[in-house]
């Protein structure tokens, strides 16, 4: 039976041009593709203490806040992949 490779894999459709990508780059250094895979995670906590900077007196609550929500985002992500894949 074909299947499309992000639905054994989990990962989202564009999700392994963008390792392929990576590892031409980095050579499959697991190191630096999870280097790779924070920079927008990182990029997000800045853009939310910029956004957040002129708004409210504490800018660095947002950015808590902000890691905070992703962090019980990927790991809910991850237990329902878990489940998923166990059935």
């Amino acid at each position: 039976m074909a299947q499309p490779m992000w639905l054994p894999t989990q990962n989202p459709p564009l999700c392994l041009y963008r390792i392929a990508i990576i590892a031409s780059v980095v050579c499959w250094n697991e190191v630096g593709l999870h280097a790779a895979f924070m920079l927008p995670a990182i990029a997000a906590v800045l853009r939310t203490f910029a956004i957040a900077k002129p708004l409210i007196a504490l800018p660095a609550s947002a950015d808590m806040t902000a890691v905070a929500v992703h962090t019980v985002g990927s790991l809910t992500s991850a237990a329902a992949d878990n489940h998923a894949s166990a059935r």
